[in-house]
């Protein structure tokens, strides 16, 4: 209700919340507010899919309820479609909350045009999906957004966008990012073998070349490796950094991580055997 532009709806998709969002928003008596319950689902995908089909503008935007947004953001993201000529934009962003770690970096830019390798290869910008807004035309020619990934939705969704159509990144702060810390960790491993299926999907449609799917599903079976070691799920550990080092059998980081998660799991199974007793 603070943004600069003025000519927006609201659309408000509650995935059965248990708090007082209806009675919240039932305050504020505005036409340009529409709220709608749903039976607790678990899928982001069904959430933004239902509020896409009831929006009946020309530009969609999405605002996770933990995020902000700039005051101006919905202008300069309107300013950027009309200079630049793209069907979507996404921009940096600051992150707030009681786990932030690290700030993202500042970019040069801004991007224009096609950024599918930019994004999925090079990975070469930060994306939340608080920060994009998109036209609504582009469902003209893909699909909404895939509903069976619990956790990569937002990352396959912008991937196919990228594919298929000029986007732009701006290195203004438009939104901000809280960071906690349950979300993030209870689903971080389900994340990581999605990438692993949204990577796989892009190469059987020649979206991605042998080398570069090999690079990619690399980094996530490392990623899997180092969580799992860090759980102290040695077996798991163990699995993903075998399946790292058949793709990338000349890097020694992953025999390392390969040794130490064999030797974890023995110590493990030595440590449990029947009649060992350690002090």
């Amino acid at each position: 209700m603070e943004q600069t532009y003025e000519n927006w709806e609201l659309i408000i998709v509650d995935d059965g919340s248990n708090d007082d969002t209806g009675e919240v928003i039932q305050r504020y008596k505005s036409p340009k507010i529409r709220y709608y319950k749903m039976n607790h689902c678990g899928r982001l995908g069904k959430v933004r899919n239902f509020g896409i089909k009831m929006a009946l503008g020309e530009y969609i935007a999405f605002l996770d309820s933990d995020d902000l947004w700039r005051n101006d953001k919905l202008a300069l993201q309107l300013i950027f479609f009309e200079k630049h000529d793209v069907k979507f934009t996404f921009s940096n962003a600051a992150h707030f909350g009681d786990y932030v770690i690290i700030q993202p970096p500042e970019y040069h830019g801004p991007y224009i045009g096609n950024l599918f390798l930019r994004l999925i290869v090079g990975q070469q910008f930060v994306f939340y999906p608080s920060s994009l807004t998109f036209k609504k035309e582009i469902f003209n020619t893909i699909d909404l957004i895939d509903e069976n990934y619990k956790s990569a939705a937002d990352v396959d969704f912008v991937y196919r966008m990228a594919l298929q159509f000029k986007g732009g990144f701006s290195n203004e702060r438009l939104v901000s990012i809280r960071k906690h810390s349950s979300m993030s960790v209870e689903y971080k491993e389900t994340t990581y073998l999605e990438c692993l299926t949204v990577v796989y999907n892009f190469f059987k449609e020649n979206a991605l070349d042998k080398k570069q799917f090999n690079t990619l599903s690399a980094m996530y079976y490392y990623k899997l490796g180092l969580f799992n070691l860090r759980k102290s799920d040695s077996g798991k550990a163990f699995h993903y950094f075998l399946n790292y080092n058949r793709l990338v059998p000349f890097n020694y980081k992953g025999w390392i991580r390969l040794i130490e998660s064999a030797l974890r799991k023995l110590f493990d199974k030595t440590a449990t055997a029947p009649g060992t007793s350690w002090k």
